[in-house]
């Protein structure tokens, strides 16, 4: 199995490739999840209040759902899977 890492971070993705299911935005990628759904929002600043390099990806495994969550102000982003 091929490794693949992500593009804005450099960490492992878990992913072999496009046909594994990996991460991509249009032709950009691959993400891991974490880069995936901070890219996705298109922004690290939050629009509640507007502190910048704040958000982080949090995970309701349960429910398979993930959330963006500002450090400053706990502001929830719903981000999906």
């Amino acid at each position: 199995m091929t490794l693949e890492y992500c593009a804005k971070c450099g960490d492992a993705t878990g992913q072999a490739g496009r046909a594994d299911g990996s991460l991509y935005l249009g032709d950009l990628g691959p993400y891991c999840r974490d880069c995936y759904f901070l890219e996705a929002v298109g922004t690290n600043t939050c629009p509640e209040c507007q502190q910048a390099d704040s958000l982080i990806v949090i995970r309701a495994l349960a429910r398979r759902k993930a959330h963006i969550r500002c450090t400053n102000c706990n502001h929830i982003l719903d981000a999906g899977d």
